[in-house]
């Protein structure tokens, strides 16, 4: 579990944002969402990204440009943030030896990700209005947290020129894994994505997804919807079982680098469709919507929302 941290002094609060070992996208949007957070609390705001898997000990550094200060000192953090007795103990051992008086964790990211937080603090009535004021300032938080540093920037086009993919098209996201397996999304039958992807009329769908396994029933599906009027294009890793977070962990550092490369142009692809079939359950597509606008996205779930 991630978790932002408060950190009273006599003069500022400080948010430190943790990124941690879970998925990619995961981890990027609810950074955008602590840089809000911290700005709307009028707190200084640093990254702890020694621990984010991805980036190994450069962090955030190896894909971006760093638009943040890091933090370097000794961190108030533990991993088990949501175990009550651990984070209390770890916490007050930090203000033992730093002089500063840390809050809990597990409570400002309960805040951080709670409509009843944004109402108050953005003044709103409903839930809708809290999405939509989250929904433009997230998206304008993308400008200053997702640029990326020049490798990676080349890496990322090198893949989508090899792709070759049509100038217009359909993009669908099947998110499997764990995701599934945990119980934490359902499992969208494969026709219910084909529907929503020929009903676009575009004679081009591009899927995209952690598990190669889709690949073949999901085309069936469209061509008994649309026949030869509609052409599906792989853009699943060949051999891909569904992600997974412990597998990912426990790969190398080049082959962690070189999936999320890989996930970054797929990214890159998929904001380029004219429409988005998804699940708004998955970070994934929601970070996309942010790009695409709702409106240019169907999603077979939830609706978007900004935790």
């Amino acid at each position: 579990m991630r978790s932002v941290t408060l950190q009273n002094r006599r003069l500022r609060t400080t948010v430190i944002c943790p990124l941690t070992s879970r998925g990619t996208f995961s981890e990027i949007n609810i950074l955008l969402l602590a840089s809000l957070y911290a700005e709307q609390v009028g707190a200084d705001f640093f990254v702890d990204d020694r621990r984010w898997a991805p980036g190994g000990r450069e962090g955030y550094s190896r894909f971006f440009d760093v638009p943040f200060p890091r933090w370097s000192k000794p961190s108030p953090h533990y991993a088990a943030f949501r175990h009550h007795f651990v984070s209390t103990i770890c916490r007050a051992a930090y203000n033992w030896v730093s002089g500063e008086r840390v809050l809990s964790a597990a409570r400002v990211f309960d805040e951080m990700t709670s409509y009843s937080f944004w109402l108050t603090a953005l003044n709103v009535e409903d839930e809708t209005d809290v999405d939509a004021e989250l929904f433009r300032r997230k998206k304008a938080a993308l400008e200053q947290f997702y640029r990326f540093n020049a490798v990676t920037r080349r890496q990322i086009e090198e893949l989508c020129v090899a792709n070759r993919l049509p100038p217009t098209y359909c993009a669908v996201h099947v998110r499997r894994g764990d995701k599934i397996t945990s119980g934490e999304m359902t499992n969208v039958p494969l026709e219910r994505y084909a529907e929503a992807a020929v009903a676009h009329g575009c004679p081009d769908v591009v899927i995209f997804s952690d598990d190669a396994r889709v690949v073949e029933p999901f085309r069936r599906q469209v061509r008994s919807l649309a026949g030869s009027n509609c052409r599906v294009v792989d853009r699943t890793e060949p051999g891909a079982v569904g992600f997974l977070d412990s597998r990912f962990r426990a790969a190398g550092e080049g082959q962690r680098v070189s999936e999320v490369v890989r996930v970054f142009a797929d990214m890159a692809l998929m904001i380029r469709a004219k429409h988005l079939v998804c699940t708004m359950s998955s970070n994934l597509p929601r970070f996309a919507a942010l790009h695409l606008g709702t409106e240019r996205c169907t999603s077979l779930d939830v609706a978007w929302h900004p935790f």
